[in-house]
């Protein structure tokens, strides 16, 4: 690696571990995020634009970044490695928030899937 990768690098970790902002540097990151949400919705903005003036190209990239994933046992939604012993296709984490977020409003409208946990029956 040459200097400037090294020093980008040290930069990215020291502002990391201060709770900033990677990109700015100024304001304060998201918990849980490592941007501040104005570089997040600047971001968010331009990949937006570039979807919008490309959108197959965009989804072709995608495609391929999943199928590596895929291939190395990665999640294709996260891209987060998993366990070796693990059945599903995708993470864990992936499946939780699919069934609560997403498959769970469509057949329980009006509930959570906290109160769906709780019922007695």
């Amino acid at each position: 690696m040459n200097n400037k990768k090294i020093y980008q690098k040290n930069v990215y970790y020291t502002r990391k571990n201060k709770g900033l902002c990677v990109r700015c540097g100024k304001n304060k990151a998201v918990p849980n995020r490592t941007e501040c949400p104005y570089c997040s919705y600047k971001d968010l903005a331009k990949r937006r634009k570039r979807y919008k003036h490309n959108p197959q190209k965009t989804i072709i990239k995608m495609q391929k970044q999943r199928k590596l994933w895929k291939e190395n046992n990665r999640c294709p939604t996260c891209g987060k490695q998993k366990p070796e012993d693990c059945p599903t296709i995708k993470c864990q984490n992936c499946i939780q928030n699919l069934t609560t977020k997403i498959i769970y409003p469509l057949f329980y409208p009006g509930g959570s899937y906290e109160t769906f946990n709780t019922r007695s029956t």
